[in-house]
């Protein structure tokens, strides 16, 4: 009896938090059906025994309380979309993985596998006479081609263009390499775009171009190799960065002044006794899953909720 009755109050706690994150995410102003202003919700923090950890120090918001993003600029009609992809952290979190000024390891992990070596010193981000924050490195890369030179230098200026942890983040990286045909007339234009996707996760958006300085016989040429080299490493590049999100983040839980619409003042809350059980369970509907709402005690839930308590109900029984 003692545990039916413990089963059913863990279903309870967890119906309660699912009707917390849905009314955290609906619109709540004038809304007689949401009048508790503070709501527990599961947002990603840095793992402290991550790999790396101690290198990493994001301060920023874990969670997104605004609806809107401002409208971000095209930058060339030519630019091409590498990835859209979806990632289960914070937006600066992302941004500090990628572009770390005290430890790049992702970023040397990542162009080691593209063949890369020789790396100078990747370091702190300086102000330029257009008071916009930009670093320099470079590194040698092997080339695979028939005929040509076999390693190419890599002369790299990274440029942010946008830095709101609360908006969305722009950053450029301009890789010239001048030892390659044509090397001096162009350069390639990679752009991360990271921003809110959710309540609690990011978006990320990789595109690029080639930008041309002077002119060439073997521009199709050129712009065919940067586009085919780019679609193949970015296979690479979301396979780290999931991978390295998930060794470096954790699942923890917050509680939140919805009623605010800025930066609110959160409590962080001790896990409860059901949270190993829902750390395996994904509380948010799926895109593209049917959306019928169902009635509970507490509001509404879809079909993706339902289907969690039913999951944790044979978890638990």
């Amino acid at each position: 009896n003692n545990k039916i009755a413990t089963n059913e109050e863990n279903i309870e706690n967890l119906i309660r938090s699912i009707d917390e994150i849905s009314s955290l995410n609906s619109d709540s102003s004038g809304s007689p059906e949401n009048s508790e202003t503070n709501v527990r919700i599961p947002v990603y923090k840095l793992n402290e025994d991550g790999p790396h950890s101690k290198e990493f120090n994001y301060s920023g918001p874990l969670y997104n309380m605004s609806k809107k993003t401002r409208k971000i600029p095209t930058r060339s009609v030519n630019e091409y979309t590498l990835a859209d992809i979806e990632l289960s952290c914070a937006p600066g979190m992302v941004f500090d993985f990628l572009f770390n000024e005290n430890d790049p390891t992702f970023l040397t992990k990542f162009l080691s596998k593209q063949d890369s070596s020789n790396f100078t010193t990747i370091g702190k981000f300086e102000i330029n006479n257009s008071g916009q924050k930009t670093r320099e490195y470079s590194y040698q890369k092997q080339l695979h081609f028939p005929v040509g030179p076999s390693t190419t230098q890599c002369n790299v200026e990274e440029t942010i263009l946008h830095n709101d942890v609360n908006d969305y983040i722009e950053l450029i990286n301009t890789t010239r390499t001048p030892n390659v045909p044509s090397g001096t007339n162009f350069s390639t234009k990679t752009r991360y775009i990271i921003q809110w996707h959710d309540t609690t996760r990011c978006k990320l958006k990789l595109s690029f171009w080639v930008e041309w300085t002077g002119s060439s016989w073997i521009k199709n040429m050129v712009e065919s190799s940067c586009k085919s080299g780019l679609v193949s490493s970015t296979v690479d590049f979301i396979n780290l960065i999931e991978e390295f999100i998930e060794q470096h983040t954790t699942m923890d839980y917050i509680t939140v002044d919805k009623s605010s619409k800025s930066d609110s003042t959160t409590k962080e809350t001790s896990p409860s006794a059901i949270e190993t059980k829902e750390k395996s369970l994904s509380v948010e509907p799926t895109e593209g899953s049917e959306s019928s709402v169902y009635s509970t005690a507490g509001g509404t839930m879809n079909n993706s909720n339902l289907t969690t308590i039913l999951l944790f109900m044979n978890v638990i029984l």
